[in-house]
């Protein structure tokens, strides 16, 4: 089990205390590429790291207390998210 800290703000987030994108896909990569197949996050806000683990054909557990986050992070679209966080960047 890998611990990794909840600071990483690296690209596009979906809200203020966020990892970026560009940090979801790294540790997603990594996840996948050591042979791990599933991403938990006990404390998922609005689903980012859920959507970037779908998007690198992950599968995801996610649990988050509050219910408006929780409908965010089931709408989230990894794809949208992904090209946007690349237009920014260019920017």
């Amino acid at each position: 089990v890998a611990s990794v800290p909840d600071v990483w703000r690296r690209g596009r987030v979906t809200w203020a205390r966020g990892t970026g994108v560009r940090c979801c896909l790294a540790l997603c990569r990594y996840t996948k590429k050591s042979g791990f197949s599933m991403v938990i996050d006990p404390f998922c806000g609005e689903g980012i790291v859920l959507a970037v683990a779908g998007h690198c054909g992950l599968d995801s557990i996610g649990v988050e207390i509050c219910r408006k986050r929780a409908e965010a992070a089931r709408r989230l679209d990894a794809a949208e998210i992904i090209a946007q966080d690349a237009i920014e960047e260019l920017s």
